[in-house]
C-alpha cells in the first residue's frame, strides 16, 4: 500500500492537515446533506417520488448524470437509501439500463473512497466510520483469503458496505479487485431493486409484491444472522491464516 509520506512530517504538522481533511470532508457532507435533504423527503412520498421521476425524464440524459450523481453520494455519504435509487433507477431506465447506472455510480464512488484512503490512511478512516469498525474488521487484513471475504461480505445483507467501502482500502488489496469484487457482490441486490422499479412501470404488481416478499425475507434473514455468518467469514480467514 502506498500512503502519503508523511515520515518527514512533524506531529503538529499531521495533527493540523488531519485535522483540516477531516473537518472539510464534514462540511461538505453537512453541506450536501442539507441540500438534499429535502429533496430526498420527498421522494420518500409516492407523490414526490413521482414528481422526481418526471422531472428527471423531462431532464432528458442530463436526468441521467443527476440520478447517477444520487447513485455516487449514496455510496460516499451513505445518508440516501440504496434501494430509493436504485428503484428510481429501475422505473426511469428498466431493469438493465437502472442496474448499468447504479453500478457505474457505485464504481465512481468506490475507486473515489478508494484513492483518498490509500492517501490519507487509517487516522482519516478513523474519524469517518470509528476506530472500533477498523478493530470489526480487522481479522481482513491477516487472511490469505481476502479476495473471497470481501465478496461474501458485500453479498451478505445487512453488513455495513458502506463502511468496508472505507475499511479495504487499509489492506493489501489491490484497487482493480476491490472495484470487481465489491460490485459484482452488489449486483443482485440492484437487480431487484431495479426490477421492482421497471416492475412498477409496467403495472406488474403481482411480480412486485413477489420481489418485496423475497428481497424482506433474505434481508431480515442477513439482519438476523449477520452476527453468525461475520463469524463464519472470520472462522474462514482464520483458517486461510493457519
Amino acid at each position: 500500500m502506498k500512503y502519503l509520506d508523511v515520515s518527514g512530517w512533524s506531529r503538529t504538522k499531521k495533527i493540523v492537515i488531519l485535522l483540516v481533511v477531516v473537518v472539510a470532508f464534514v462540511v461538505l457532507s453537512v453541506a450536501i446533506t442539507l441540500l438534499v435533504k429535502p429533496l430526498i423527503t420527498k421522494i420518500s412520498t409516492p407523490e414526490g417520488q413521482a414528481a422526481f421521476e418526471a422531472w428527471v425524464s423531462e431532464m432528458g440524459p442530463v436526468g441521467f448524470l443527476v440520478l447517477l450523481l444520487f447513485q455516487i453520494l449514496q455510496v460516499i455519504i451513505a445518508f440516501i437509501p440504496g434501494e430509493l435509487v436504485q428503484v428510481i433507477a429501475g422505473v426511469m431506465y428498466g431493469t438493465w439500463g437502472g442496474l448499468g447506472l447504479c453500478v457505474l455510480g457505485c464504481v465512481v464512488a468506490s475507486a473515489a473512497i478508494f484513492a483518498v484512503v490509500r492517501k490519507l490512511g487509517q487516522p482519516f478512516v478513523e474519524s469517518i466510520i470509528g476506530k472500533d469498525q477498523i478493530e470489526k474488521f480487522g481479522f481482513l487484513n491477516n487472511s490469505e483469503k481476502l479476495d473471497t471475504l470481501v465478496f461474501v461480505l458485500f453479498l451478505i445483507p445487512g453488513i455495513p458496505k458502506d463502511v468496508l467501502t472505507y475499511f479495504v482500502p487499509l489492506t493489501k488489496m489491490k484497487m482493480s479487485s476491490f472495484l470487481i469484487l465489491a460490485n459484482l457482490a452488489r449486483i443482485p441486490g440492484m437487480i431487484a431493486s431495479t426490477l421492482i422499479g421497471s416492475s412498477i412501470t409496467n403495472a406488474n404488481w403481482t411480480r412486485i409484491i413477489a420481489l418485496f416478499v423475497i428481497v424482506g425475507v433474505i434481508g431480515g434473514l442477513g439482519i438476523w444472522k449477520k452476527d453468525a455468518l461475520m463469524e463464519r467469514v472470520k472462522g474462514i480467514g482464520a483458517h486461510a491464516h493457519d
